[in-house]
């Protein structure tokens, strides 16, 4: 989140207008699949995070449905307590949500979750499947989001528009937010970049934050196309008349070449809000209040 979206108060909107807020829980995000008779979870490379026998439907032999009757789930596992937190649903016995506006996505999830013994550990469910609690975004929600206490480390808050439907890779419609009170690492500015043919690393905007050195190129077996990690101290950026964004970025030092399965480069607003000061949560709750829905920050 670089600017504050207008209306983004989630108490008195209608239709589904409007936002909510989760406080993100801190571990490694995942895509849950349970389908005949095995649970798998896998990182956003692709490898296998965990395979395992769950109480989710088609999750294990004791709850095998038919092929055709799978689930997908959006996680967050968290390995000091063993349990995966559950961003979002796509898919619940076959039936396909991504169409599905999040807030009924929300609601489904909760309500299906607790249909299940997927949030007790045992035997036949050795990892704990546990929906992450979601306000509507006003004053008193987001206040509890940012202050309130969870039975799990928080890594940021993430806002979600209630009519947004659930969109693969970047979407204006889910915002990450993350300060020193909410997050374990908010000083931790990481990003990864794609390599061009003139060694320049873009962001997946196209935004060439640095350039690598031949030999940083050669020593690490580094070719067009590929995926580095860097570490950056500043980044700046102004927005043009036309809405188009220049960024500039300091202090930017390669820190790795990533695993080919990585996918995709980050976003530059995946750190931009961090540096903000017009981001701040007093800002936040400032637009939740009615008094701020239509201010920009």
């Amino acid at each position: 989140m670089v600017d504050i979206p207008t209306q983004l108060n989630g108490t008195h909107a209608g239709n589904g207008e409007g936002w909510v807020v989760l406080p993100r829980p801190d571990g490694k995000r995942c895509l849950v699949i349970a389908a005949n008779g095995t649970t798998i979870a896998r990182t956003h490379s692709g490898s296998v995070l965990k395979k395992f026998p769950s109480a989710l439907p088609s999750g294990s032999r004791k709850t095998k449905y038919g092929a055709d009757q799978y689930c997908v789930l959006d996680c967050i596992f968290n390995d000091v307590d063993g349990t995966f937190y559950v961003l979002d649903v796509m898919c619940w016995k076959g039936y396909l949500l991504y169409d599905c506006t999040a807030e009924f996505r929300f609601y489904w999830l909760q309500d299906k979750l607790s249909e299940t013994s997927a949030a007790t550990i045992s035997s036949a469910n050795p990892f704990a499947f546990q929906p992450i609690p979601y306000f509507d975004c006003s004053p008193e929600g987001l206040a509890t989001a940012y202050y309130g206490a969870f039975s799990f480390s928080k890594d940021g808050l993430l806002f979600y528009c209630k009519a947004g439907v659930y969109t693969l890779g970047l979407s204006p419609l889910v915002l990450l937010w993350k300060d020193a009170t909410t997050s374990p690492y908010p000083s931790q500015l990481t990003i990864v970049l794609t390599v061009t043919e003139a060694f320049a690393c873009e962001t997946i905007e196209g935004h060439a934050l640095t350039t690598l050195a031949p030999e940083t190129m050669t020593g690490h077996e580094i070719v067009a196309g590929d995926l580095v990690r860097c570490s950056i101290e500043t980044l700046a950026w102004t927005v043009a008349d036309d809405s188009s964004v220049v960024v500039d970025a300091t202090g930017v030092h390669f820190q790795k070449r990533c695993s080919a399965q990585r996918g995709i480069a980050d976003s530059w607003t995946k750190i931009a809000h961090i540096l903000s000061t017009s981001c701040s949560i007093q800002h936040l709750l400032e637009a939740t209040a009615d008094v701020g829905m239509d201010t920009e920050g």
